[in-house]
């Protein structure tokens, strides 16, 4: 017993350590970020004026929300973590002074954007961008959750069944707004550098000093989700050393629920209560894997769209425009689309053979290799069509970094999954690191994207500035993307639609009628009535998705056909 608590303590020194690493590194990045992004604004922008010209009145507005919505934002959401044995009342109220200061300091920079752009000659109209469209929906979002945080855990307080109910959602709503902040920073950070940098292509020093603060915005982001994500850093919970009157009423009034359960089944194993609680959770899931679908397909197809009608058309052959609209669309259906239906694959048939999912699971990437390579492919050859240097951008610089983490994790976890020279101890080691390395990388793809898509509408998107159909369109592109991979995320970070592992000879024990005996029955096969249906509505949804897919492919080809006749 005392090995055991002594290795217990000697692995929580080890996650200690590790955590503190990390965060000093994450501190790091978080300083050299602000440090770049001030000396960006100062020397190539027009310098800190607030009653000056729009120009040096706009520089506070990257630097204040790059401090409130990266630094502060991430500062805030480590404080139970980075304080794990202080008391909860100090980290609570550390947590909710870091929120305030979060929103006086964005206050003061939309008051500094918008005063540039109403100042300027002529006016330069407001929220028509998708990085100002995002960066509003982020901020609107922020200030219902510090006001709903507030009431719940502060003044005037929740009961604790509300604020247990209400914890996790309010976890990952916070973690959600953090990655949607880093989003919006790189798309402004895309679309300054498009529109102000004139020598980008040249690989000036502006231009490279853009790809590497947006690249340290980027790491620390990652690095944030990290520590907050793994649980080997969670915190620990004090034991108290006497339990209270209202700790036992508590106790019994969430024990309710498992009571019910016992009720309905009472000798029922602890196995079959969490497949019988997962069931509950499944209508959830599918609704939300549902709407996912709807929302990846959506997104290909207005991307699709924009290319056909707007962008050029599709012409493998043709000139540099018709060369280059394979790219967005391959890339958003290979490392958006498939990527998501591949991180997904598992949590949506889990009752479905290991080995025919995992065969799935690698067919998905195997695919989604060969469209970001024709993807890649297409984007050099229009490069090189129209005399355009390649990799200076910051959207392409993050584009083959994750293109070669890519496949080092395909070609991992093909040799360490799928070849049977690989011991058990060894795949049930770096699971943790596949599972978190392909969040990572679906979260780095998703900004890829988005950043993409602002340079591509800053160059070729004229009059963005009165709310065209194509700016609208691109827009909504992005929009639906972004929600794509929001709820791509949830699905695969929640607990409750966690895959469950269902044993081949699991047996309960009931009562007999007649006496106490005690009699071991097997629990129902997969081929039961219940698992019937479920696999009846995923042939359905699977069946629709491509149906679907189909028409929207049809749709693609007849504007393009409509755009090569005009």
């Amino acid at each position: 017993m005392l090995a055991v608590q002594n290795r217990r303590y000697s692995l929580e020194e080890v996650d200690a350590r590790h955590f503190k690493k990390v965060c000093v590194v994450a501190h790091i990045l978080a300083i050299t970020e602000l440090l770049l992004i001030g000396f960006w604004m100062n020397n190539f922008c027009g310098g800190f004026q607030w009653n000056g010209p729009p120009e040096a009145m706009f520089t506070y507005h990257p630097l204040f929300m790059t401090f409130s919505l990266q630094f502060l934002l991430g500062e805030a959401i480590m404080i139970y973590r980075m304080l794990r044995y202080v008391s909860k009342k100090i980290s609570k109220c550390c947590h909710i002074v870091l929120h305030s200061i979060v929103f006086i300091f964005f206050v003061i920079a939309l008051k500094a954007v918008f005063n540039s752009h109403n100042y300027s000659l002529p006016a330069t109209p407001n929220l028509y961008t998708l990085h100002s469209w995002l960066g509003m929906t982020v901020i609107l979002i922020f200030c219902m959750q510090y006001i709903f945080g507030f009431m719940a855990y502060f003044y005037p307080g929740f009961t604790l069944i509300t604020r247990r109910i209400y914890l996790p959602i309010h976890k990952f709503i916070g973690i959600a707004i953090f990655i949607a902040s880093t989003g919006a920073a790189l798309m402004g950070i895309s679309e300054k550098a498009a529109w102000h940098i004139k020598c980008w292509s040249s690989f000036c020093s502006e231009g490279l000093l853009a790809n590497f603060s947006g690249l340290v915005i980027l790491f620390y982001a990652l690095a944030v989700v990290y520590l907050v994500v793994c649980e080997r850093f969670r915190r620990e919970k004090k034991l108290s050393k006497a339990p209270k009157i209202s700790d036992h009423r508590h106790k019994r009034l969430f024990s309710s629920s498992s009571r019910l359960h016992k009720n309905i089944i009472p000798m029922a194993t602890t196995k079959e209560r969490s497949i019988i609680a997962s069931q509950s959770g499944r209508y959830c899931f599918n609704t939300i894997c549902t709407i996912s679908h709807l929302l990846g397909i959506s997104t290909a197809t207005l991307i699709g769209i924009w290319m056909g009608v707007h962008g050029g058309g599709f012409d493998w052959n043709g000139n540099w425009k018709s060369q280059f609209t394979f790219h967005p669309l391959f890339m958003a259906l290979g490392l958006q689309f498939l990527f998501g239906e591949a991180i997904l694959i598992f949590r949506m048939f889990p009752f479905t053979n290991k080995k025919l999912l995992k065969i799935g699971h690698g067919v998905l990437h195997a695919s989604a290799m060969v469209l970001f390579a024709f993807a890649l492919i297409a984007a050099f050859r229009s490069h090189s069509t129209a005399a355009i240097p390649d990799l200076y951008t910051f959207h392409s610089w993050i584009g083959i970094a994750l293109v070669a983490c890519y496949v080092l994790q395909f070609l991992f976890g093909l040799v360490i999954f799928f070849l049977p020279v690989i011991g058990e101890s060894i795949r049930k080691m770096y699971l943790p690191i596949h599972k978190v390395a392909g969040i990572i990388m679906f979260i780095v793809s998703s900004a890829t994207c988005l950043t993409g898509i602002t340079e591509k509408a800053v160059w070729s998107v004229a009059d963005w500035k009165l709310f065209s159909p194509e700016g609208l369109l691109v827009n909504f592109s992005a929009l639906s993307l972004i929600l794509y991979s929001i709820s791509v995320t949830y699905l695969v970070m929640c607990n409750r639609f966690k895959r469950i592992s269902l044993g081949r000879k699991s047996t309960r024990t009931v009562l007999n009628g007649k006496g106490c005996k005690r009699q071991k029955k097997a629990l129902p096969k997969a081929g039961s009535v219940r698992w019937q249906c479920a696999a009846k509505f995923t042939f359905y949804k699977l069946f629709f998705f491509f149906k679907t897919l189909l028409l929207c492919f049809k749709a693609i080809r007849f504007y393009n056909t409509k755009a090569t006749d005009q």
